[in-house]
């Protein structure tokens, strides 16, 4: 038992033992369950040394040199604590999904049973360039993980390693400090002009035309289209403002705001884009009745409920294969409106006010492809004026 005991304002204490020697003892962060601090502590002969050694401490633990003791955790059973204590309370339900994603498929198999602390550099570099190589799938051709995908999975763990540290479980974030992978980024998959037009006219008469047009027409998000509600349209105007989109949460489809205020943005409509409109507004007078559209949902299924992205997806690459083009996702429908765009001309940032990207360098990055021809327009543009 201590006689005494002196409290430092460094945030450290030193204290007389009953036998005369000096104990001292460092806070070094808290358990991840529990909440308890954790602390290294030391015995010495004199108030000094104690002194001396609390404040070496003191300095290891701020600048992530100390290692922590006890109990070892494992990477997998962190991973889990870190998702239901740090990130579902916190975060948007499809950014929580993204990370149990990430950890159910790639980070646990490979480091479920690895104690947390011997976690190392050289481990995590492995495994990115593992899962950088052609990943064999049973009776399929082998497949290559995305740039995308490869960037995530490091994500993942340096924000889960990130928050280890600061509970003092680890001294340093190895996530940090390995290399990502070059993967070769897949080509940019869009329609031609032709196959657009074969398309919408495959689509004609179906309940997902008018939807299609308008992705067509103004390169929404899946999620952006099928949650677009009346009150964000004004058909006089020929305008309309994305402030939300469709999440599937707990299993129910439900409308939440869009993240960024880059995101939230205002789009003008073709005469097109407003014809397709007001032909679905005319289809849900007829066909509603009161109380059965709560959202206030332009586009719904035939059911008259709200659109499921995989509902969406399916129905278009039927269409698709109808019209007798080579069927794509409803995101391509996005990359067609972009790439078409840059190719006529468009600059760039307006493309990337378009599509409501949060940097240039995103926009950049997925359609450079496109970039080249709007160049060759502007050359072709400045001779015909110095022509003139």
């Amino acid at each position: 038992m201590a006689r005494s005991k002196t409290r430092r304002p460094q945030g450290f204490s030193v204290f007389q033992r009953k036998d005369g020697r000096w104990g001292w003892a460092v806070t070094t962060g808290y358990h991840p369950v529990t909440g308890n601090p954790q602390r290294v502590q030391g015995i010495c002969k004199t108030q000094k040394e104690a002194s001396d050694a609390a404040v070496k401490a003191t300095v290891n633990v701020k600048s992530g040199a100390h290692i922590p003791q006890g109990k070892d955790i494992t990477v997998g059973a962190y991973l889990d604590e870190w998702l239901e204590t740090y990130i579902r309370p916190n975060r948007e339900p499809k950014t929580a999904t993204y990370y149990a994603g990430m950890i159910k498929h790639h980070l646990k198999p490979a480091f479920a049973r690895t104690p947390l602390r011997k976690l190392s550099v050289p481990m995590v570099q492995r495994l990115l360039n593992e899962k950088a190589k052609p990943q064999p799938i049973q009776g399929k051709p082998d497949k290559t993980l995305s740039a995308d995908t490869i960037r995530g999975i490091r994500a993942t763990l340096r924000s889960a390693l990130t928050q280890a540290v600061r509970n003092g479980l680890i001294a340093d974030n190895v996530a940090q400090k390995v290399t990502t992978p070059k993967v070769k980024s897949k080509k940019q998959e869009f329609l031609e002009p032709g196959e657009v037009s074969k398309l919408l006219a495959a689509s004609e008469g179906h309940h997902l035309h008018s939807l299609i047009t308008i992705a067509l027409h103004t390169g929404m998000r899946i999620g952006e289209v099928t949650g677009l509600t009346w009150s964000c349209v004004d058909l006089e105007k020929k305008s309309l403002h994305v402030e939300q989109q469709l999440q599937r949460i707990d299993g129910k489809l439900q409308l939440k705001s869009l993240k960024t205020d880059r995101s939230r943005r205002r789009l003008y409509l073709t005469s097109t884009a407003v014809d397709a409109l007001r032909n679905e507004k005319s289809r849900q007078m007829l066909e509603l009745s009161a109380g059965q559209n709560p959202l206030d949902l332009v586009f719904l299924n035939h059911e008259q409920r709200p659109l499921d992205p995989k509902f969406v997806n399916d129905n278009l690459k039927a269409l698709m294969v109808k019209a007798e083009i080579p069927p794509v996702s409803f995101h391509k429908l996005r990359h067609t409106a972009a790439t078409l765009a840059l190719a006529s001309g468009i600059p760039i940032t307006v493309v990337q006010d378009q599509l409501g990207h949060s940097q240039i360098s995103l926009t950049k990055n997925i359609y450079g492809h496109a970039v080249p021809t709007a160049l060759q327009d502007v050359a072709e543009t400045l001779e015909r004026i110095y022509k003139e």
